[in-house]
């Protein structure tokens, strides 16, 4: 399957919100043991934008999410400084290693020199190396609930 042609906003496809909740849950349950559906369903509702901020783009294909990506302001609260951010990167992990991730990465970082940014930034808990082979630098090291990470840095 070529799951490049599968890539829309997901402002285009709400329908996939509810699957793509149910995978973050599962996800992130060892970092929020109570988050629910319906949470992470909320916080999604939030990315249905197509200009303004925060704007998501999801991977799918035959109904079902594949992988999502998205385009914030504020993504760290303790570096309002920064901005704006790639985050809620996240492909299914049974179709990682496919090329999914990097293209919906990509998409995020058009989009962001397409608004006229000239950096963007994230924060990675453990995906450093991923993120080097796309181009990314580590700008500072920094922790998030409790956890050590790496805030990185690409000029668009």
């Amino acid at each position: 399957m070529n799951y490049f042609d599968h890539y829309q906003l997901l402002a285009e496809a709400p329908h996939l919100i509810p699957d793509l909740a149910g995978q973050l849950v599962m996800q992130w349950e060892p970092i929020f043991p109570d988050a629910s559906i319906e949470y992470f369903s909320s916080k999604l509702s939030r990315h249905l934008n197509t200009c303004d901020l925060p704007i998501a783009w999801v991977a799918h294909a035959d109904g079902k999410a594949l992988g999502m990506a998205s385009l914030r302001i504020l993504d760290h609260e303790n570096h309002p400084d920064l901005s704006p951010w790639l985050g809620g990167v996240y492909v299914a992990p049974v179709l990682r290693e496919h090329g999914i991730g990097t293209r919906l990465c990509q998409i995020v970082e058009a989009k962001a020199a397409d608004l006229g940014f000239h950096s963007l930034y994230l924060f990675t808990l453990d995906k450093q190396e991923w993120y080097r082979k796309q181009g990314w630098r580590v700008l500072k090291s920094c922790t998030w609930l409790n956890y050590s990470g790496d805030i990185m840095m690409k000029n668009m």
